[in-house]
């Protein structure tokens, strides 16, 4: 029976590459406006209840944990796989609406809007008078 099982799992399969325990940086787009600095974040197959978002310090921290399994009970092999993140970014001291930063999940992608204080904001151009 041994070397029917043996020969089972042996068998010459393409190379697949399994993680059952897979830690990832997802891909990130930084974007500034006048008023905010914009933060994408492409982490397809989560929701929005994987994410917590997190700010201490000037420090805005974004993390995920994702499980998968499969619930079928006949089965020969199973496997199951935890996705996770952890990514910070940090912030300009005294420029940050900390009271107003948003986060929005959309088809795989995580939108954060991190607003400026009135004080960072561009006015434009200005010229300054020497005295």
């Amino acid at each position: 029976m041994s070397s029917v099982l043996d020969d089972f799992f042996n068998l010459d399969l393409p190379a697949v590459k399994f993680n059952l325990n897979e830690n990832w940086t997802p891909k990130a787009n930084i974007q500034e406006s006048d008023d905010a600095w914009h933060i994408e974040l492409m982490v397809p197959g989560m929701k929005k209840e994987d994410f917590v978002l997190e700010l201490e310090n000037n420090r805005l921290v974004i993390k995920a944990e994702l499980e998968e399994s499969k619930e079928d009970t006949k089965y020969n092999y199973r496997e199951f796989s935890v996705r996770s993140f952890e990514r910070s970014f940090n912030l300009p001291k005294g420029m940050v609406d900390e009271e107003k930063i948003s986060a929005k999940y959309n088809e795989g992608i995580l939108n954060v809007e991190v607003p400026k204080l009135e004080i960072a904001k561009n006015r434009g151009l200005r010229t300054i008078e020497i005295q």
